[in-house]
């Protein structure tokens, strides 16, 4: 599996977001334990937003004839009409996604969306960066954070205010 960390997420571009460099190494703290992952850093070098359907047309260049997944957030998935080219992303791969349920409740879960197969996974976790990012500006602890991931955020003063 690999992780594809955005330089700056193109719907996110004007925001103040926490400097590139700062994400992936908190990606890296993450996944140092993991077998089995890597970090692609395709979009961190290329030094400015790049759309996911290129990045996917990217990969799926470098290993051609092979099925690609893309794993994202319910909250993300719900806006992918809003995305640059879901036609191009559709075609490229299968989507995972990581359910959301703010309110207890499980959502609606289509398992199609633009002729590819939506495969949702059977987990939840109220875990999520605007969670963490909320409980750090009130000067909390967020739950579920490795205290080495939290570390770092703190060691760097990250989170502390405004939306990253």
């Amino acid at each position: 599996m690999d992780f594809l960390p955005a330089f700056t997420p193109p719907h996110k571009s004007g925001e103040q977001l926490t400097p590139a460099h700062h994400r992936l190494r908190i990606l890296e703290l993450l996944l140092q334990a993991e077998e089995g992952v890597s970090i692609d850093t395709r979009e961190l070098r290329a030094g400015h937003p790049v759309y996911t359907a290129r990045s996917l047309a990217s990969i799926a260049a470098e290993h051609e004839g092979a099925l690609l997944f893309f794993l994202l957030g319910e909250d993300s998935f719900r806006a992918l009409d809003g995305w640059r080219d879901p036609e191009g992303i559709a075609a490229l791969c299968q989507l995972i996604v990581a359910p959301r349920r703010a309110d207890g409740v499980p959502s609606r879960r289509p398992t199609t969306w633009r002729n590819t197969r939506v495969h949702w996974l059977d987990f939840h976790s109220d875990l999520s960066s605007t969670r963490v990012r909320e409980s750090l500006r009130a000067s909390g602890t967020p739950d579920g954070l490795p205290a080495v991931v939290l570390s770092y955020i703190r060691a760097h003063a990250l989170y502390r205010a405004g939306p990253t």
